[in-house]
């Protein structure tokens, strides 16, 4: 099986939540892009997944249904489109993971692999010295 990215509900909407959320989306995205690189660079299947709501007027075409610009997303990023809180509700995602031969247990060791990688940068770029144990360990 193969790891795939789903980037998951990060929408312009979401920002203007409240301070805290946005704060949290905008930490997120250096993570995602990370990610999106790596997984790019390894041939890797992404998902791009947005949430509607016609309640909230959260709708394709309007900018808040849009992914945030930093976010490095290609064109070719297959996007998906969920009205519920899980992503695989009435999605076909399922189905298109399994088309692309993708499961869920290789995707939990290459999450914190980035993650660590990612946090490696930032531990470095603070100016604290960063010790990577697991350098040999190749996904």
């Amino acid at each position: 099986m193969r790891p795939a990215l789903l980037v998951i509900d990060v929408q312009n909407r979401f920002f203007k939540i409240n301070k805290a959320c946005a704060d949290s989306l905008n930490y997120s995205i250096e993570y995602i892009n990370a990610a999106l690189e790596l997984f790019r660079k390894k041939y890797l299947p992404i998902f791009v997944i947005h949430h509607k709501s016609e309640e909230e007027n959260l709708l394709p075409g309007t900018p808040d249904f849009e992914m945030s610009e930093r976010l490095k997303l290609k064109p070719q990023d297959p996007h998906i489109t969920k009205t519920y809180g899980n992503s695989f509700a009435k999605t076909g995602l399922a189905e298109k993971l399994r088309g692309t031969g993708s499961g869920h247990r290789h995707c939990d060791r290459l999450l914190r692999r980035i993650l660590h990688s990612v946090n490696l940068q930032r531990r470095r770029r603070s100016g604290f010295q960063a010790h990577n144990p697991s350098r040999s360990h190749r996904v």
